[in-house]
Order: C-alpha cells, then structure tokens, then sequence
C-alpha cells in the first residue's frame, strides 16, 4: 500500500478507532507509529519542519493502519512537559491509549502525567508497551513491569495485566503489537454518544492553493458535502466544499471518523485549534462564570487554594480561570474554604457535604453545558504533577452581580467583670466602639458563655449572660464565631 496516497475503496465502511500514543519524550512513541503505520495524515511521523529540527514531536501526529474492517488511526502526541496541552487535546478524541515506557528510564514523570489525564476523562481501554528491550536487560524489564504493577492499584487501569515488550528499532514484538491492537478495539465497549449533538473539533488547519481552507478533526456525529455548519466560537456560517478521508474522496462522513474539510465563508488566519463546525450551535451556551463540582485526583498532592489562578481545558482550549472552591451550609449557604484538596473531598464524601466551586474565566467562552472541564496549574515545575482534577457543570451563572461566599470570623475578648449581675458578666475586645458592639446584640457566645443581651458604655464592652455552673475569672477568654461574607473577583488577587 502507498504510504503517501493510497486507494482504499468503501472507507466509510470501515469500523473507525482512535487511538493515541502518549508516554515520556524520548519513549519512542513515533518510532512505534512508524513501524505500524501504513497511511501517513496530518503531521504524521514528525512531519512538522520543527519536529524534524528538534527531533521531537512537537505536535499532534496522525497516521493509521488497516486491519480486515478496521480503520485504526494512532494519534502521536508530544512526551515534552511544555507542550502537555496537545496531550490533553488528544485525549478528547480518542477510543484508547497505548501507554509506551522507555525501557532504559522506566517510567517517568511525564508517563504518569500522561496517564493521570487518561483516568480524569475515564479513558481506560490502554495498553502499556515497554520499548528498547533491544537496550536493556531482562531484569530491568521486570522490574518496571513490578513498578508499574504498583503504579496501577487503586486507579482505572488495576484490571489491565497486558504489558506488551518491543523494539521498535529493530521491529521485534510489533506484529504482535499490532495483533493485539486489533483484537483489543474489536472488544471496546460501546461508547455512548448523543446523536442530537454535532461537532467537528478542529486540530488541524491549513491553507491549499486551488482548493481553499482545509479544516481536519475527528467526527461526533456525520457531516456531508454541501453541510452549512457554524464555526465556535466565532458563530460565522461556512459551507463543506469538499471531504476526505486519508485521501479518499467521499460525499458523507460518518460518526467517529478522522477526516479533511475544505470550507468556505471564513478566513483561515480567523482559525485556532479546538474551534468547533457544528449544526447545533444553539447547544452551546455563553459562558464566564460557573458553579461546578470538581472531581479532584488521588494523586495530585498540593492544596489549591481559595481564588487561585488555574488552567482549564475545554474541549481541545486550555485557557485561564479562577477557582472559588466552597461547601454548602445551613440553608444552601455556600461556605469558603481557604485551600482544597483530595483528602478534603474524600473527607466531604465521608461525610455526604455537599461541595461545590466557581470557576470565572479570564474570557467569555462559548461551551456545552454537559462538558467535562479538565483542571490543571500548569505554572507548576513540569517535574511534579500539574492536572488536579475535573469539573462538572451544575450550572452556568450571570458574571454580575458578582456571586458572595460566606465565611466564619472568630473575634476574641476577655471578661472584664465576672460579676456585672447575678446572671450576667462584662466582656471587652470584642468591639471597639458603642455602635460595633451594637451589632452584637443577641448574638450567641462559644460555650459555656450565653448570649449578648446589651452594650455597656462607649468602648465597646458588652453584657453577656453568665454560664451556668461554671466559674468565671477576670481575664478569663471569650470566643464569638460571626458569619460573614464577601464577593468574589476574577480580577483580584488572593494570594
């Protein structure tokens, strides 16, 4: 078969995987790809001139294979820490992910990144390739084989034994690499898919002399030739001139399906990565402000805390956002939390509380309201973990008036007269002035102390009711918890 253009009859019929190829740089995740790789697309094999001067991939990669009906596209995507976004754009369109280890570095920071963005959007049809066993002995093999046995407890993957061994230099293991990937998608559980849901997430997109803009992505949902679509999120309406699949002329493409479009009604240079064609554009809602509940990761270690700023992954865009993490009280009242973290969820769950967040955008986004956001502090050092968690939608809020978060404020004082009444004492700190300590008035003391009944002179002393059968001292502490609140902004500081 040409690699370069091949004539492939009734590609449409074909049964469509997508799988990527994800692991530390250097693992030879596009040494693997060539050896299966029959059809080479988009930035297939480090086609990218940078790719080739750098001698990485630096982008994502698109080639596949033909098995019997099976259409199977691998999808390459960069190992180096500063280019983690790709592998998250990756991981929105593929059916599984074939995990490759370096066999003389074992498993690596970026390994496990790569395999923490695969469990947070619940892909968990993977297999793990150990490669250059050509380079290493049969001790080290088994020994990342035990780590990475390790690594898999408690997490989506437990269930999966197969570690597979190759060379990909000298080609030994990848027939039977290829064999397995064959029977592994052919028992893939039916993924759920709504068909009132159209979308063609761009990756790609390039100018053609002749032909016009040429968009590539995966299908959700069919398009056809002559389709009048709208681009998000800039809501323009183009029209489908033309479509392919890896080279192949065709009227329809299915669902799940990698494919070209040549387009019209829009500038190319007006394109990015992650804009959106679709028929259904009313699905997508405008979008600054949101209430979600974060699915935090077991093994993110940090705290986040209270308005930080944060990276959010929507679809195939990482922008930024802050994040106001918060549980719910008395009567719905959302309380602040200073930092959150795994083991306060975990703690929360315990407990059946309630929890929630605010997410605020630096910019309006256009989104699907049932979209799983992915969280991540990409300002972090690319040596330890930086994607926290996910986000669920509960509701899509109005930026203004700015949402209010209460929170407790503990004031302290102490007693000034234990013995103002037979029933009640004197206590001074905890207001300055006549009309502070008016505003305390029937509020409710820590115990074993009652309640303020009234104010006693100008500087804020107050008269409280005395404890029973509890003695009470000159000097003695006085503690009052006060709820308060404040409004949240994305533009403030609060480190």
């Amino acid at each position: 078969m040409n690699p370069e253009k091949p004539k492939i009859n009734g590609i449409t019929e074909f049964r469509s995987f997508l799988i990527g190829l994800v692991g530390h740089v250097d693992s030879g995740k596009t040494a693997i790809a060539k050896q299966l790789t029959q059809i080479v697309s988009t930035s297939g094999l480090d086609a990218h001139p940078q790719s080739k001067e750098r001698g990485i991939t630096i982008d994502l990669g698109f080639t596949s294979f033909i098995e019997d009906d099976l259409l199977i596209t691998l999808v390459d995507a960069p190992g180096h820490a500063d280019l983690i976004r790709s592998v998250v754009a990756s991981a929105r369109i593929i059916d599984g992910a074939i995990v490759v280890i370096d066999g003389k570095e074992g498993i690596q920071v970026q390994t496990a990144e790569h395999m923490v963005i695969l469990e947070l959007l619940g892909i968990s049809n993977v297999i793990f390739v150990i490669n250059k066993i050509d380079a290493v002995s049969a001790e080290k093999i088994l020994q990342i084989k035990l780590q990475l046995n390790n690594l898999l407890v408690n997490t989506i993957f437990a269930g999966n034994k197969k570690i597979l061994e190759v060379s990909a230099k000298n080609g030994t293991g990848i027939s039977d690499l290829r064999k397995d990937i064959t029977n592994w998608v052919t028992n893939f559980p039916k993924t759920p898919f709504n068909s009132n849901l159209s979308a063609f997430p761009i990756d790609h997109h390039f100018p053609k002399k002749g032909i016009g803009a040429i968009v590539t992505g995966t299908t959700q949902g069919s398009f056809s030739v002559g389709d009048r679509l709208t681009v998000i999120p800039h809501l323009s309406e183009v029209k489908v001139k033309n479509a392919q699949i890896y080279h192949q002329n065709v009227e329809k493409v299915p669902h799940g399906f990698r494919a070209g479009l040549v387009i019209s009604g829009i500038e190319i240079d007006q394109l990015q990565r992650g804009d959106i064609l679709t028929r259904t554009p009313k699905q997508y809602q405008k979008a600054e402000l949101l209430e979600v509940e974060i699915n935090f990761s077991r093994h993110f270690q940090k705290s986040i805390r209270f308005g930080s700023q944060i990276d959010v992954t929507n679809g195939m865009v990482t922008t930024s956002a802050r994040v106001f993490p918060f549980y719910y009280g008395d009567q719905e009242i959302r309380m602040k939390v200073d930092e959150i973290n795994y083991q306060q969820i975990k703690a929360w769950k315990k407990e059946n509380l309630n929890y929630g967040a605010f997410l605020w955008f630096q910019h309006l986004q256009l989104l699907l309201p049932e979209e799983k956001l992915v969280l991540s502090k990409l300002d972090l050092s690319p040596s330890t973990l930086r994607f926290f968690g996910t986000a669920q939608i509960k509701q899509i809020l109005p930026s203004k008036p700015n949402p209010e978060v209460h929170y407790i404020k503990t004031k302290r004082g102490k007693i000034k007269n234990p013995q103002y009444s037979d029933t009640t004492i004197l206590v001074e700190g905890l207001a300055q002035s006549k009309e502070g300590a008016k505003t305390l008035i029937q509020s409710k003391l820590e115990p074993p102390f009652g309640i303020i009944t009234n104010i006693f002179g100008g500087k804020g002393v107050v008269v409280a009711e005395k404890p029973k059968n509890h003695a009470c001292a000159i000097g003695d502490i006085v503690s009052l918890r006060l709820q308060r609140s404040i409004k949240i902004s994305k533009n403030k500081s609060y480190n």
